[in-house]
This record gives structure tokens, C-alpha cells and sequence, in this order.
């Protein structure tokens, strides 16, 4: 067994096709199926379930799809790292809109002496791409259930109502959920971590429905659209600074806050510059 094997074994279970892997790591298509037989071979174990022209991966493939994964991604490190100047190698960062809107610039500022190249998307994104080494690091909201991610809250936000100030509910301080809930809601996309905990804070009051009229990836659009009066939103008070048409109110009833998190793959090497930027973020 060599990378090469766990490699293509890696974009086959990825893509659900032989054909596909073939053409996206421009081998042939032999080449691929007799790397998965000479896995299968080794292992003395069925990868695959070969049903009705399409594969379908087994238990077994499962497990070593796990191990394949962490394998190249310490590869990969590796070649990264050996034979290279770790100074002149960018820490890769990500972040959620929120964090990247608000707070990373500062990190950013902070970490000034080294090069960074960043990535901006939604949690589950940003989770997928710590996983597969794509990021060395990742900055976002809610929380992260995987085994291979090591996480550590930095701060907790806490989201609120926001509207015009000419809206009806826009001279109050506070306001419950159920007022909330009766006017067209526009939100984040259903993968974002905010999303998740809108939509779990409604789901804890029995009866309670929203009228969600427009999801959206772009926090820029949504408050362009509250600034249109097309609808109201929940999000971060922070994201409306500047917007002297736009207010943000409190609900009192249900308490929607959310921890920002610092993810990285939990075998991830931790370089000087990585260590740095992480201090940087967790104020150490």
C-alpha cells in the first residue's frame, strides 16, 4: 500500500464514482479500480458494493476511509513543513462571516509580521476544510461535534432582533419571540452555524413558527434587504454598527447566544506562526 493508494481510494469514496476519480486525479480509469483491488486484496475486505452500476462504500470502507483521510492529511503537513521555511509558509485561516466581518481584520492587524491567506464561509464549510487540511485553522460559530476537531470557545455573542427604526416593534428595549416571529424573517443559509441556533431557539417554543421569506449566505444582503424594509433578521448587534437606520433589540424570552470557536484537526502540527496566531485569538 502506498499514499497513492489511499489517495485514489480517498476521491473515490469522495466523488461516489470511479469514472470520476479517474478524470479529476488524470489517471485511467484501470488505474483506479486496481488500486481499490489491490486495497481490497491487502486488507482481506470488501470496500465497495458494486449495485445496479453504482458503488456503494461498506463499513469497512468507512473505517479505512478514516484512517486513509488522516494519513494524507500528515502527509501533507509533512511536505509542507520538511524542507521548506515554516517563516515564509502563510498560515491558512477561515472564518465565518460574522467573525471575519468583525473580528478577524484585528487578528489580522495583530499578526501582522506573517503572511496569512483567508478563507470566508459558513461553518460547516470551514469545518470540512480544517478536516481535509485545506485550512490550518478555523474561526467559527456554534458548536463543532467531530472527533478529529479540537475546539476551544474564545467568546460567546449574543444575536438579536433587528429592524428599522421605523419599525413597529423598534421603540422597545425588549420583545418576545412570538412578536418576533410575525413579521417576514430573512436568515442565514440552513449549513451556517447562526442558522442552527436561530432555528434551535425556536424549535424550544412549543407552537412557534417563522415565516422565513429569503435564506441567505451574504449578511451584507440581509441587511440591505431590513434596510429595504423587505423583512426583518436576527444576527450579531455587531454586524449593524454604522447603520444609524438599523436597531438592534433584545429577546427576552429566549436567550440566542452562540460560542465562537477555535477549531484545528486534532493531529494537526502546531508551528511557531500557527501557535502565534491562536494566542493572538484566545488572548494569551
Amino acid at each position: 500500500m502506498t499514499l497513492r493508494h489511499l489517495e485514489i481510494y480517498v476521491k473515490v469514496v469522495e466523488t461516489g464514482s470511479m469514472s470520476t476519480a479517474s478524470k479529476e486525479l488524470f489517471v485511467t480509469q484501470p488505474t483506479v479500480s486496481g488500486a481499490i483491488s489491490e486495497l481490497e486484496k491487502e486488507y482481506k475486505v470488501v470496500l465497495f458494493e458494486r449495485l445496479n452500476k453504482r458503488i456503494y462504500i461498506t463499513k469497512e470502507g468507512e473505517k479505512l476511509y478514516m484512517y486513509a483521510r488522516k494519513m494524507l492529511s500528515i502527509a501533507e503537513d509533512m511536505e509542507r513543513q520538511i524542507g521548506s521555511n515554516e517563516d515564509n509558509s502563510p498560515v491558512r485561516i477561515g472564518a465565518t462571516v460574522t467573525i471575519g466581518t468583525c473580528m478577524l481584520p484585528e487578528y489580522i492587524n495583530q499578526f501582522s509580521g506573517h503572511s496569512s491567506n483567508v478563507d470566508i464561509s459558513n461553518t460547516r464549510n470551514i469545518v470540512q476544510l480544517v478536516l481535509s487540511n485545506k485550512l490550518d485553522v478555523g474561526l467559527v460559530e456554534g458548536r463543532v461535534t467531530n472527533d478529529d476537531i479540537r475546539s476551544i470557545s474564545f467568546m460567546k455573542d449574543e444575536m438579536m432582533f433587528i429592524c428599522k427604526k421605523n419599525h413597529k416593534l423598534a421603540g422597545r428595549k425588549r420583545v418576545n419571540l412570538e412578536e418576533v416571529l410575525r413579521y417576514p424573517l430573512i436568515l442565514r443559509e440552513k449549513d451556517s452555524g447562526t442558522r442552527t441556533i436561530i432555528d434551535e431557539a425556536i424549535e424550544s417554543k412549543d407552537n412557534l413558527k417563522a415565516n422565513v421569506i429569503w435564506n441567505c449566505n451574504n449578511t451584507q444582503a440581509i441587511i440591505n434587504a431590513v434596510l429595504s424594509e423587505i423583512g426583518v433578521t436576527i444576527l450579531s448587534p455587531s454586524l449593524i454598527i454604522g447603520y444609524d437606520e438599523l436597531c438592534a433589540i433584545r429577546i427576552k424570552d429566549v436567550k440566542i447566544e452562540r460560542d465562537f470557536q477555535l477549531i484545528i484537526h486534532k493531529d494537526k502540527y502546531v508551528t511557531n506562526k500557527l501557535q502565534e496566531f491562536m494566542d493572538i485569538v484566545l488572548n494569551k
